[in-house]
């Protein structure tokens, strides 16, 4: 065997394995990454803040709107946070789901 039927030889194989790794190649190339389960921003938020949030959320039940700034103790601090009564009660909605809050609530919340 002369070294250029060696070359040959290595080459074949290389070939053959490179055609039997080609599939796992692709496979691996295009497969998504499964991270888990992420938390969303504002569910983060909503847990931060949960104990301004769930005299917020009391207030607002007991209303059946939101309340104005001297309707709420803790109102500085919540707009403070969220920027607006209505910003804290926009998160409360999304974390919640609206269909737990009546429409003459939500109707005020966009007002």
């Amino acid at each position: 065997m002369d070294l250029s039927d060696l070359l040959v030889d290595r080459i074949v194989r290389w070939l053959v394995r490179a055609e039997e790794l080609k599939p796992q190649f692709v496979a691996n190339k295009y497969r998504r990454r499964f991270s888990g389960a992420r938390k969303r921003l504002s569910e983060t938020r909503f847990h931060e803040h949960r104990e301004l949030l769930d005299p917020l959320m009391k207030v607002i039940a007991d209303l059946g709107r939101i309340p104005a700034e001297d309707e709420f103790a803790n109102s500085e601090d919540a707009m403070r946070v969220f920027g607006s009564l209505n910003r804290a009660f926009a998160l409360i909605k999304r974390i919640t789901g609206a269909d737990d809050w009546d429409g003459e609530i939500l109707s005020e919340a966009v007002a």
